[in-house]
C-alpha cells in the first residue's frame, strides 16, 4: 500500500476512535442530564405539595387570627356575666339574711 494511503487510513482510524470516545462521553452526559431532570421533576412536585400545605396553613391562621378578637370578647362577656351572677348571689344572700 502506498505510504500516503497508509497514513491517511491511520489518521482516519485515529479520528474515528476520537469520535467514538466523544460519543461515549456525550452518551454519559446525556444520561446524567436525564437523571438530573428526573430529580428536578420530583423536587418540583415536592415543592408544589409543600406550597399547597403552606397555603392551607396560612388560610387556617387567618381564620384563627380573625376569630381571636371575637373569642376574647366572648370570654370577657362570660366573665362579666359570671361576676354579675356572683355579685347578685352575694347581694341576695346578704339581703335574705344568709350572710
Amino acid at each position: 500500500m502506498p505510504p500516503e494511503i497508509d497514513s491517511t487510513l491511520q489518521s482516519m482510524q485515529q479520528t474515528i476512535a476520537a469520535m467514538r470516545e466523544d460519543l461515549r462521553r456525550m452518551a454519559n452526559t446525556i444520561e446524567v442530564v436525564g437523571r438530573l431532570e428526573e430529580r428536578i421533576g420530583w423536587m418540583t412536585q415536592a415543592v408544589n405539595g409543600q406550597t399547597a400545605e403552606i397555603r392551607a396553613l396560612d388560610t387556617r391562621m387567618r381564620v384563627l387570627e380573625n376569630a381571636a378578637p371575637q373569642a376574647a370578647r366572648t370570654v370577657t362577656l362570660v366573665e362579666r356575666a359570671l361576676w354579675a351572677l356572683a355579685m347578685a348571689g352575694v347581694f341576695a344572700a346578704k339581703h335574705g339574711g344568709l350572710i
